[in-house]
């Protein structure tokens, strides 16, 4: 099921801090641990402002999007869960709710940045990050 989150209780942001630190740390192995770690506090204040839209299954909390308006801050699926259908179904819902999405990804993260294209998105600008690793802004237009 996926749904937009109105309930973030503690539970629910360790759950969701949990999901992003784990993701974040084995997909973007090219930056050191310590960066994800350091910012785990902020994300989670940032969380409770942010639009989370939820994928669930049995009631259990499987991955999320964090999105800012019509920016996506993050797609994040349970490692045992990814390869699944999960982010490409999360992609579907967002793109029948939203008439424009943006987002960040870095050129390392290939996987990540096909992902996306297979999603329509199309890379318009490139920059480096606060880590000095190169990410592509890709947008969507319905």
């Amino acid at each position: 099921m996926i749904y937009k989150l109105n309930n973030k209780d503690e539970e629910t942001l360790k759950t969701l801090g949990d999901i992003w630190l784990n993701s974040n740390i084995t997909t973007h192995n090219f930056i050191n641990e310590q960066y994800w770690i350091s910012n785990y506090q902020n994300v989670i204040k940032a969380f409770k402002e942010a639009e989370i839209i939820v994928y669930t299954r049995n009631e259990e909390l499987i991955g999320f999007c964090g999105l800012i308006d019509n920016y996506i801050a993050g797609m994040f699926v349970k490692k045992n869960e990814r390869n699944q259908g999960i982010g490409q179904k999360s992609m579907h819902y967002l793109q029948t709710k939203k008439e424009n999405l943006s987002l960040k990804v870095y050129q390392q993260s290939k996987k990540a940045v096909k992902f996306y294209k297979h999603q329509n998105f199309e890379i318009k600008e490139e920059n480096r990050d606060e880590t000095q690793n190169i990410e592509y802004i890709m947008c969507w237009n319905k």
